[in-house]
């Protein structure tokens, strides 16, 4: 190759590589300009979600008490903090890229009044927005979406569905599941100070002293190494629910098992046992639990020990 023609096509290519570049570039800031907000910081601030789809009854109510969230159906039950900052964070964050408009489309993309989802943020009684969650988009991660009283209808790339356990591909009516928090107890178990049980056939107590415990078990003492205590409080920690039931299935306490934290936290279970199922009572709440998962508490062992 001689060197003019050398030197045209090092011209071309990188000619080439710039036109290459640019419109990659403006194609890039085309796509991000298309995208609208839809949400609002606002929405982090909201006390009452309401999701439903056609009716309101059929629908789930997620309530802020105090610094807990609460599902409200037939009867109270606790809702997992963590999902529902994660459910407002998204919808506060949510942007959109506008796939069509008119009242025309609603049935194409799911979203409307009847067959959309809705998705209602409140605080203090007034609405901060109020969404319509339709069909699952072309990307598993994605759905489409409009405003109340909008007809512009948006893709957005978050599957809006899968936030309250819809695993179709068409909204559907919400699950309540899809927040429930069953987690009854977990202790941070470097921290715990004191653990004790009291019931009519046992009575014990496990308590940190220096880099040891103290197990007293009946009036029965002994001390236990630091971490043959902490295997223990691993097998009984955390506590974990099968589920939630009304507050009068509870006939009354059996036992009580009380903690106390170096910071000093306290706190309490009561329980009472049948069968296979255990009741817990926190707070005012009554969780289903396996008796299979407490039964360290009916008969502790440590380093070796077996339980009778």
């Amino acid at each position: 190759m001689s060197k003019r023609a050398l030197v045209l096509v090092s011209i071309f290519f990188v000619f080439s590589v710039i036109f290459y570049l640019s419109v990659t570039r403006e194609s890039h800031e085309g796509a991000e300009n298309v995208l609208r907000p839809l949400g609002n910081e606002d929405l982090k601030e909201a006390t009452r979600i309401e999701i439903y789809q056609g009716s309101r009854r059929n629908g789930l109510v997620l309530v802020k008490e105090g610094n807990r969230w609460v599902i409200l159906s037939d009867y109270r039950k606790p809702a997992s903090e963590r999902l529902v900052e994660k459910f407002l964070e998204t919808f506060a964050n949510l942007s959109g890229e506008e796939r069509a408009r008119g009242k025309k489309y609603f049935d194409r993309f799911g979203v409307g009044e009847k067959e959309g989802l809705h998705v209602v943020f409140k605080k203090d009684g007034q609405v901060l927005s109020h969404f319509v969650v339709g069909k699952r988009g072309p990307r598993w991660e994605s759905s489409f979406v409009r405003l109340e009283g909008q007809d512009n209808i948006y893709l957005v790339p978050v599957n809006l569905l899968a936030l309250v356990d819809i695993q179709t591909e068409e909204p559907a009516p919400p699950k309540e599941e899809a927040f429930l928090n069953l987690e009854v107890l977990t202790l941070p178990i470097e921290e715990l100070k004191e653990l004790t049980f009291e019931s009519p056939n046992i009575s014990w107590s496990l308590r940190l002293e220096d880099n040891k415990y103290l197990f007293e078990v009946n009036g029965e003492k002994r001390e236990i190494p630091l971490e043959e205590g902490r295997k223990f409080l691993r097998k009984l920690f955390p506590i974990l629910a099968e589920g939630v039931v009304p507050p009068d299935r509870f006939p009354g306490p059996q036992g009580v098992l009380s903690y106390s934290l170096r910071d000093g936290r306290k706190g309490r279970l009561y329980l009472t046992c049948q069968k296979e199922d255990c009741l817990l009572k926190k707070d005012d709440f009554v969780f289903r639990v396996k008796k299979e998962t407490l039964k360290v508490l009916f008969s502790p062992s440590f380093d070796g020990e077996v339980s009778e």
